[in-house]
């Protein structure tokens, strides 16, 4: 089981994500990390987390073991562990060929929708009906956004989600590579 340490925090907030960690600078299970600042989180298997202000992560115990669970404009750097987005789909997985390069936000244009951009890999998005069976929501590739909507009155299923493909233009790749791909904003 990997375990998940906080690599990077803005001095402004330093103080408060100390306090959070502990003496043990390993992030807790069930307890939500919410970013007030830039955060970049690791995990022993290779993967990175980078969070905005407003962003949250917390490590959860599924069917498949420990994961991380994800909310508001978050960055992965995945090279195994399957993650869900909180926002829209508070039971998708997202199941990817490592390595994955992947930002996740809310859509500041569509209400109810969340915006995936795959910089780099391939991956499907899914969930579970009722019934516990296994749906594709959509399938994204290298260079590719997807629009998942939501609608929150209907609680699983297929009917709840409509997913729209479309390719990231030069201002979306231009946004990864300044702010989430440029190391040095993350030292």
């Amino acid at each position: 089981m990997a375990s998940y340490r906080v690599t990077f925090k803005e001095p402004s907030i330093a103080t408060s994500v100390n306090r959070f960690l502990g003496e043990s600078r390993t992030l807790p299970q069930n307890r939500l990390l919410a970013a007030q600042g830039r955060i970049e989180i690791r995990s022993s298997a290779g993967d990175v987390f980078r969070l905005q202000k407003g962003a949250e992560f917390e490590l959860k115990e599924m069917e498949e073991g420990l994961d991380p669970e994800v909310s508001g404009e978050v960055f992965g750097i995945i090279m195994g562990s399957w993650w869900k987005n909180r926002t829209s789909c508070p039971t998708c997985r997202m199941h990817s060929s490592p390595p994955l390069q992947l930002l996740i936000r809310p859509s500041p244009e569509r209400e109810n929708t969340d915006e995936y951009f795959l910089a780099m890999g391939e991956m499907v998005i899914h969930e579970f009906d009722e019934n516990g069976r296994y749906y594709v929501i959509c399938n994204v590739r290298q260079g590719e956004k997807a629009y998942v909507r939501y609608d929150p009155t209907i609680a699983v299923g297929p009917a709840r989600y409509n997913a729209e493909i479309v390719r990231m233009d030069n201002a979306e790749w231009e946004y990864i590579l300044e702010n989430y791909l440029d190391n040095r904003r993350w030292m």
